[in-house]
C-alpha cells in the first residue's frame, strides 16, 4: 500500500482515484476528437476561403 498525508492509502482511496483516472482519460478522449474536428472545419473554411479567392482572381 502507498502512503498518503501521513497513512495508507485504503482500497476505497485506489478506486476513487481509479475512477477519476477513467474520467479525466474520457475527457482527453473527447478534447482530442473535438479538435481534431474543429481543425478539419477550420481547414475547409481556410481552402474555400482560398479557392473562392483564386476563382475571383481568374475572372
Amino acid at each position: 500500500m502507498e502512503i498518503e498525508n501521513g497513512r495508507k492509502r485504503t482500497e476505497h482511496d485506489n478506486n476513487g482515484s481509479q475512477e477519476k483516472n477513467i474520467q479525466r482519460q474520457r475527457m482527453k478522449k473527447l478534447l482530442l476528437v473535438s479538435k481534431e474536428e474543429f481543425l478539419k472545419k477550420s481547414a475547409g473554411k481556410v481552402a474555400v476561403h482560398y479557392i473562392q479567392n483564386f476563382l475571383q482572381w481568374l475572372l
